[in-house]
């Protein structure tokens, strides 16, 4: 179940966790239940950091600025648009349209 979801066979990554294993247990004086715990602990402090960076992502593209939608005057886009109004029904419009797209 260790390699779920991760590429196994790899030497290079064999090593990493051998150096890494190696390492937490050099700290804990060979104390492997305190490397582990050691070990766990960073896992766990790692993967809330990434929780924490990965939610303050989301919220900045959440929030955009709210400016983006304005164009300046004169330029392409900041028009009114022409047409009926979304609520109203103009049956004069929609037959001169027709009109234009038959042409």
């Amino acid at each position: 179940m260790h390699d779920a979801g991760h590429a196994t066979g790899l030497p290079r990554e064999a090593d990493a966790v051998s150096a890494i294993a190696e390492a937490y247990l050099a700290q804990a004086g060979g104390d492997a239940a305190a490397a582990l715990r050691r070990a766990t602990g960073d896992a766990l402090a790692d993967l809330a950091e990434m929780e924490r960076r990965t939610r303050r992502a989301e919220r900045s593209r959440a929030r955009p600025d709210r400016h983006l939608w304005l164009k300046a005057h004169g330029t392409p886009g900041s028009q009114q648009p022409k047409g009926p109004r979304p609520d109203t029904y103009d049956g004069g419009w929609e037959r001169r349209k027709a009109e234009r797209e038959s042409e």
